[in-house]
């Protein structure tokens, strides 16, 4: 369900309220700007009552809601949305006149909002005009000051768009061969592709979606999917094993082994093979180091070595079987998926997990230190969100050398895509 402002909205109750339907997924092109996209959806939704408000010129007011900040609601914003009125061939004041129009901005959930109200002129009752569009790296960097989230000391977390709900997992490979990462996400629809650019900071669509075989899902539908040389191997709760190509979406049979996928490590496997134990989230591994359990949610291997490795057990508690044996760290409830990859640029890993979070509950992703004797865990960065993590992926997105973080939120709406990194 898409989240309103209802503190705006409250007041405006009785009167009649225009809304056009919010884009689903990422709605704009590579070339064009969200902040644009939005006003002149607004700009679209207020015409036809001007029209019937009839000639004149109209004050315009803009004012900062929840999650923006009033000088650049005013200062930054306002400018566009009244170069969108006039157009339309509107004069615009900011003095009262006969035809007014009060527009108040907010950030609700994963959507900025222009709630306006018209009045004045030929109408014979104030109209309420509001219009929706997804936040992305832009939009929130324009609309507000990002609030700094707790334990983020040296890591920062920046939203770049959203992604249609539904997302099972993530991987990241080259797809264009450009020398950065790209997204192959994987959903109950299908798989589809985005491509990073550059200039905007942000995925952008590039291929798909590509259907998977019609099956019926479970109740709570389940993905995996890991990078294997060119294409991908996936793995679904629905009975899917294919081996897809994210260039052109052709596929073929797959194993029934599920692929857990593993750090980035040129002298081994991208995956690792389990066995499916039904449709649940945990999986058979094929051949089990000594102390690891048979049925596990998810595995990582430290990067060249085979000595050392962290789990999510059948009961969601983090485990592992370091260089000196059994984990030192106390077994601890995590969410389904964890990654070991080196995001500092260290040259040793870090440990990524999730909260136990239920479904629609608020959920977090955590980064914690670790070493190959699994002594201890100390967390380095802890971000907190509203939904529940989808997937996880890691990468090199921007070209410099460096990996990323990319984690996939699940909320009310569409799901929202995060990058977290280590500041320069």
């Amino acid at each position: 369900m898409t989240r309103t402002p209802g503190s705006v909205l409250a007041g405006l109750a009785a009167l009649l309220l225009a809304a056009l339907p919010v884009p689903s997924g990422l709605a704009q092109g590579a070339a064009d700007s969200s902040l644009l996209a939005w006003v002149d959806a607004f700009g679209a939704a207020t015409e036809g009552h001007l029209a019937a408000a009839g000639p004149g010129s109209v004050a315009l007011t803009v004012a900062a809601g929840r999650g923006v900040d009033e000088r650049k609601a005013t200062q930054v914003v306002a400018p566009h949305f009244t170069a969108r009125l006039r157009s339309g061939g509107r004069s615009v004041s900011r003095e009262s006149g006969g035809i007014t129009l009060t527009l108040t901005l907010s950030i609700e959930g994963d959507r900025v909002w222009a709630v306006g109200m018209l009045q004045g002129g030929a109408l014979v009752a104030p109209v309420a005009i509001a219009q929706a569009w997804p936040v992305d790296r832009e939009l929130e960097t324009v609309l507000g000051a990002r609030s700094v989230r707790a334990g983020q000391g040296r890591w920062t977390m920046d939203r770049l768009g959203t992604l249609p709900a539904g997302v099972l997992a993530l991987a990241l490979t080259d797809l264009d061969a450009d020398g950065g990462d790209d997204l192959v996400v994987l959903s109950v629809e299908g798989v589809r592709t985005l491509a990073w650019n550059e200039l905007e900071g942000r995925p952008v669509p590039l291929g798909g979606p590509f259907p998977l075989d019609p099956r019926p899902w479970p109740r709570v539908p389940l993905g995996w999917m890991a990078v294997d040389g060119g294409t991908v191997r996936l793995a679904t709760t629905a009975g899917h094993r294919l081996t897809l190509d994210p260039r052109t979406g052709r596929t073929r049979p797959g194993s029934d082994a599920v692929p857990l996928a593993q750090s980035a490590d040129p002298s081994r496997d991208g995956w690792v093979d389990a066995e499916w134990g039904g449709r649940t989230a945990d999986v058979n591994v094929t051949e089990p180091l000594p102390g690891m359990p048979r049925a596990v949610r998810d595995l990582a291997r430290w990067p060249g070595r085979d000595d050392t490795w962290l789990w999510v057990d059948a009961e969601g508690l983090l485990g592992g079987f370091g260089a000196d044996g059994a984990a030192g760290f106390a077994a601890s409830p995590v969410g389904d998926r964890i990654l070991l990859d080196d995001l500092d640029g260290d040259g040793a890993p870090e440990l990524i997990t999730t909260g136990r979070s239920g479904p629609g509950e608020p959920d977090r992703v955590r980064i914690l230190g670790v070493d190959p004797s699994l002594r201890s865990l100390p967390v380095v960065f802890d971000g907190p969100l509203g939904g529940g993590v989808m997937a996880l992926a890691v990468g090199d997105l921007d070209f410099d050398g460096r990996r990323e973080l990319l984690v996939v939120e699940q909320t009310d709406g569409d799901a929202v895509l995060w990058l977290v990194a280590r500041r320069r």
